[in-house]
């Protein structure tokens, strides 16, 4: 089935890469496209591409921002943000015991928030009180793995855009961890 079909997606890191990649599956475990984020790059950038390696998604990480802030484009013809398509943002809440996140629309306002487990990559996405899409994160051997599972009466650009919400939320939990590794270490140097 082609990705930008699909509702239900299996999503597992690739540990040897040059680029940071995400495979996307489909439940029966067929590549059906790759995450991939630039790593070379002053703010983070990432794109969804399919199996045959078209680019579907575009997202551009905000330099000068409070919040972690991500912008959603549609590819240019060259596979890089195309600024006419632009598509919404997705944001955290700047002061928050958990992190807070939310996806709004070109005109500012929100389409959906995330609710759940986020450090540990179990939430769902909610619509209008409504759960349209699930996530939660196995631990098979040394990979990581994720389930995504998303309502079947969204369209297929809706779908594409939680699939790349989902991906560039793992990046940030990934981020916050880190940041948090150093704090600890350098807390400890001080005693």
């Amino acid at each position: 089935m082609e990705l930008k079909n699909q509702k239900e997606f299996i999503l597992r890191d690739k540990l040897v890469s040059i680029h940071d990649i995400v495979r996307v599956m489909d439940p029966e475990q067929n590549l059906i496209g790759n995450f991939v984020r630039k790593i070379l790059s002053i703010r983070a950038l990432f794109s969804l591409k399919d199996a045959d390696e078209r680019t579907i998604m575009v997202i551009r990480q905000k330099l000068a921002s409070l919040r972690g802030t991500f912008k959603f484009f549609e590819p240019d013809e060259n596979g890089k943000p195309d600024e006419s398509k632009f598509l919404g943002k997705m944001k955290r809440k700047i002061v928050s015991i958990k992190p807070k996140y939310w996806f709004e629309n070109p005109l500012e306002e929100r389409i959906f928030h995330i609710k759940g487990n986020i450090m540990g990559l179990k939430y769902s996405i909610i619509k209008d009180g409504s759960e349209i899409a699930r996530i939660s994160k196995k631990f098979w051997r040394v990979r990581d793995t994720y389930g995504l599972k998303i309502n079947q009466n969204l369209n297929n650009q809706m779908a594409m855009i939680i699939l790349c919400t989902v991906m560039v939320l793992q990046y940030e939990i990934e981020r916050i961890r880190e940041e948090r590794k150093k704090q600890r270490r350098r807390h400890q140097f001080k005693y």
